[in-house]
């Protein structure tokens, strides 16, 4: 694994005094790739938590289905995070949403998600990987 998706995996979804991203949390992942990370965030919710993953495109999606293969808590999502329209239904109440979505208005795809799928009032934190 990459040192930049262990630094990730542990800085949003580790226990803090502020964030509750732990077991049995709820997480809408966007830009879910292949799944690598997302496998990491579905064991650190654990059995009991679930991980929204989408992913537009449809090659990484297909690594990502097997990713949800081999764990009942990931839903893989093939659909265009910029449309959360055309995947709404799929997803509940979540406790986090993490977006790692290559797009110029990522704020503003979050920012469409976060009233409609949050449970509760949460601090909008982004991360420039480049």
């Amino acid at each position: 694994m990459e040192p930049l998706q262990i630094q990730t995996c542990c800085c949003h979804f580790g226990r803090s005094r502020r964030h509750s991203h732990q077991t049995g949390s709820k997480v809408l992942y966007l830009g879910a790739a292949s799944g690598t990370t997302v496998s990491h965030v579905a064991d650190i919710v654990g059995p009991e938590g679930m991980v929204y993953a989408v992913e537009f495109s449809h090659r990484s999606g297909r690594d990502l289905i097997n990713v949800a293969k081999k764990r009942m808590n990931v839903v893989p999502i093939i659909e265009d995070a910029r449309h959360p329209h055309k995947y709404r239904m799929l997803v509940g109440m979540v406790d986090v949403i993490f977006a790692d979505v290559a797009q110029p208005d990522q704020a503003r795809i979050v920012a469409l998600k976060r009233s409609s799928v949050l449970e509760k009032q949460w601090t909008f934190r982004h991360i420039n990987q480049s």
